[in-house]
């Protein structure tokens, strides 16, 4: 009886790491950017939870940038700076096989008195059994825009 029980609690945590909540791939995603200076980032686990043709858009002010994986990487200085990142609250919606999270971040560059946070949209969808990121879009707070409290 041990057996069978002990096979279906380890067939059980194979089908949770394998089927990922929305929410573990936008956390993933989080680790993944955040290193100290001079630690290079691992693009190729980072890439691995995007679609092949994922974009990123950057809203700054009236001012919007579209970019492709390759594109964001080649312009991100996470190595050179540091950087860290992390979820204050989400908000999830899930019908079918895709998802909407949008989330309201912190994030700093280690060492530095540079501190700020706003909101990151993500558009994700299922691939097979696993989440993907299809779109990622974000925007900082600023004077006038400031980071929603109701979330």
């Amino acid at each position: 009886m041990w057996k069978s029980v002990c096979l279906i609690l380890c067939l059980q945590a194979s089908w949770t790491v394998a089927q990922q909540p929305v929410e573990k791939v936008c956390d993933l995603f989080l680790q993944g950017i955040s290193v100290d200076k001079g630690q290079e980032v691992n693009w190729e686990v980072l890439q691995s939870l995007f679609t092949s043709n994922a974009q990123f858009t950057l809203t700054m002010g009236e001012k919007v940038k579209t970019l492709s994986f390759k594109e964001f990487k080649s312009g991100t200085q996470y190595t050179k700076n540091g950087f860290r990142e992390k979820a204050v609250s989400r908000k999830t919606t899930v019908f079918g096989n895709i998802a909407q999270v949008a989330e309201i971040f912190e994030a700093s560059i280690p060492g530095s008195e540079v501190r700020y946070e706003g909101v990151n949209m993500y558009l994700m969808v299922k691939d097979g059994a696993d989440w993907k990121i299809a779109a990622l879009t974000y925007e900082v707070s600023r004077p006038g825009l400031p980071t929603p409290t109701d979330w």
